[in-house]
């Protein structure tokens, strides 16, 4: 798996796949954030230190979690059938 996967973890098709991906997760976060309740700015507000490490945490989850969604769907794709 490995040696056929490996070469298509970078090529066009599949930063393409990871990039279209990414794009329909953040056209939904608009809708998200109109259902959450408002934000208590008065409880346990975060030191700009920390605001910056969430921010920074957040934005890697935002590039990875697509590639791991479809280089998942690449490997469970590689696997022989077992449905049958």
């Amino acid at each position: 798996m490995a040696t056929e996967l490996a070469p298509r973890l970078y090529d066009t098709e599949t930063r393409a796949a990871c990039q279209r991906l990414q794009e329909a997760v953040d056209a939904e976060v608009p809708a998200v954030f109109e259902a959450l309740p408002p934000l208590d700015l008065e409880m346990n507000t975060p030191s700009t230190g920390e605001f910056a490490h969430v921010l920074g945490a957040l934005d890697a989850y935002r590039k990875t979690s697509p590639e791991m969604v479809v280089v998942g769907r690449m490997i469970a794709e590689s696997l022989p059938d077992r449905t049958g």
